[in-house]
């Protein structure tokens, strides 16, 4: 390296120049490395690293910190090669390692321990929607390692390995925040071939080549199948309806309320509406047959969830609710009205005993 300084001397009639020619170099292992030279290259563009990431996982009863599965290596193809007998700090020839690192940060400190005497540290890493972490053990210079060659010394072609055994393992997945029915989740903010760095030694040069990556997915499908009860009330008209009242349409409707209750909250479900007694007339019209052949029960949704609110009920029909719950626990209330199937003067005195069957399909 050759550096010129100017030496100005004053107090004469004439200025002279002094040119000092200096070359500066720093001494380690042995060897004279000039400042500024670039870090050691190495080279994996004829290796692949297939990893196991897990495609679905149920979730159902998780909580937040709960550990949901690993992301592993199964295979690794072809080989690298790495610099032999470059001085770096303890000693001549130092690890290879090949991490996902999304953000290429400066090398940090930590005590020693991995192979070599090389630090390691906690590292844990997120999905861009805070929904997953994935923990792992890592080299001092950061991200989530998942191929070393776990021999310091030894010439090329270098190996790789996974990077499950101690100081290092398979990296967690832990589930970081709730979710609300099934979700898919995209992984490439971390696993990608674009964060995929290689490190040899101490530092990392963008002119090294890391190996192919092969994900078996970019995505984890998070499944939260809620648990639900549900129940519905008997209804009962009190007093005894005049064939007059129930023709007029005065009588005081009455409310079946169905109560359902989860374990978490539903991001949706379906509803179904029928009778074993069999329905009167246009489904669309929501009249229901009774034991009583000229009374029958008209059902329309006392409230708005599944449809406007006041609205006859579509019978025999998978509906699907307008409005989604947003506790573990709510109610879905029918309104029950007696209707005269017939002329009035035809209208049988009697009971008139019907049934309402509800089918709920959660998630």
């Amino acid at each position: 390296m050759n550096r010129e300084k100017t030496l100005l001397v004053k107090g004469s009639a004439h200025c002279a120049t002094l040119r000092v020619m200096s070359l500066l170099f720093l001494g380690v292992g042995g060897m004279l490395l000039p400042i500024g030279e670039a870090r050691a290259i190495a080279n994996c563009s004829s290796a692949s690293v297939h990893v196991q990431i897990p495609e679905q996982i149920n979730i159902t009863g998780k909580s937040v910190g709960a550990f949901l599965g690993q992301v592993t290596v199964t295979n690794i193809l072809g080989v690298c090669s790495k610099p032999l007998f470059i001085p770096y700090p303890g000693g001549n020839e130092h690890h290879l390692y090949a991490v996902m690192q999304p953000n290429r940060g400066p090398i940090a400190s930590c005590n020693a321990g991995g192979p070599g005497g090389l630090g390691v540290k906690p590292v844990t890493l997120y999905d861009a929607s805070n929904s997953l972490s994935f923990s792992g053990i890592s080299p001092c210079f950061g991200g989530l390692p998942l191929a070393h060659d776990g021999v310091k010394a030894g010439g090329n072609p270098v190996m790789l390995k996974p990077a499950n055994s101690s100081p290092f393992k398979n990296i967690d997945i832990i589930l970081n925040k709730s979710i609300v029915g099934s979700q898919d989740i995209d992984i490439s903010n971390i696993f990608s071939q674009a964060n995929a760095v290689v490190y040899y030694g101490f530092g990392w040069n963008a002119h090294s080549t890391p190996p192919s990556f092969v994900f078996t997915t970019s995505r984890i499908k998070l499944i939260n199948n809620a648990t639900c009860s549900a129940s519905v009330n008997n209804v009962t008209f009190p007093g005894t309806l005049t064939s007059s009242a129930i023709v007029a349409g005065t009588v005081t409707p009455q409310t079946a309320t169905v109560n359902v209750s989860c374990n978490d909250i539903l991001p949706k479900y379906t509803v179904r509406v029928s009778s074993p007694h069999g329905t009167h007339g246009n489904a669309r019209d929501g009249v229901i047959k009774s034991n009583n052949a000229t009374i029958g029960y008209r059902l329309s949704w006392k409230e708005g969830q599944v449809a406007t609110a006041g609205s006859n009920i579509q019978l025999d029909s998978v509906l699907t609710p307008k409005v989604l719950p947003v506790q573990n626990s709510f109610t879905l209330p029918i309104s029950v009205r007696p209707l005269a199937l017939v002329p009035q003067a035809n209208v049988k005195a009697g009971s008139a005993n019907s049934a309402i069957k509800i089918d709920l399909t959660f998630n």
